[in-house]
């Protein structure tokens, strides 16, 4: 299995040498955030940021680069697309994210099971529309009854364990638009949709 961890802000890199895992950026469906790493102390992964090479941590920076990218401008189709073309089969993806239900501490890890769309405007599927580079003919639905694959997130969970690290199992992931914070309103509405995480 290939993998590739997609991180941002909190973890910008996995650390030490590193280099880059494709020629170019450039897919059908526009640059993707970053050139994928791949890092010596990782063999069978590669690393992408999804805010770009120069996004840096606002709790350690206070600024955000210049070619910083905030969540809205993210070309996710382009950054899935070339990680793919590496012969990545798994991706874990890690976000900063508030924690709704009550019991979650800052620096928990979680893992949720489902997720609820708040976002409007993006692009949601490689498949149909007149702005895909790529045309395939026919309808195509596709299942997200259980968005979290259940043999990566046990694998992760193991991971952890291995690590010492205390992981909660479960959960539900609030993806909102960015990069406005949500107001409080916004919060009570989300928790009353079951919502437990939010970003």
């Amino acid at each position: 299995m290939k993998t590739a961890v997609i991180g941002g802000t909190g973890l910008a890199a996995l650390g030490g040498e590193s280099q880059p895992a494709a020629a170019s950026a450039q897919t059908p469906y526009g640059l993707a955030s970053a050139l994928p790493r791949q890092a010596a102390g990782f063999p069978g992964a590669v690393f992408l940021n999804r805010h770009g090479d120069g996004h840096l941590s606002r709790a350690r920076e206070h600024a955000h680069t210049a070619n910083a990218l905030l969540p809205h401008e993210i070309n996710y189709r382009a950054n899935l697309w070339l990680l793919r073309e590496l012969g990545v089969d798994a991706v874990a993806a890690v976000f900063a994210v508030g924690g709704i239900a009550s019991g979650h501490r800052d620096g928990d890890m979680v893992l949720p099971r489902q997720i609820i769309d708040y976002t409007w405007g993006r692009a949601h599927t490689f498949h149909g529309g007149t702005d895909a580079p790529v045309q395939d003919s026919g309808i195509r639905f596709a299942d997200f009854g259980e968005p979290f694959d259940p043999a990566l997130r046990q694998t992760l969970a193991d991971a952890a364990e291995r690590a010492g690290l205390a992981v909660r199992d479960g959960g539900v992931y609030g993806c909102t638009q960015g990069p406005r914070l949500e107001t409080a309103a916004e919060i009570d509405r989300m928790e009353r949709d079951g919502c437990t995480l939010v970003a």
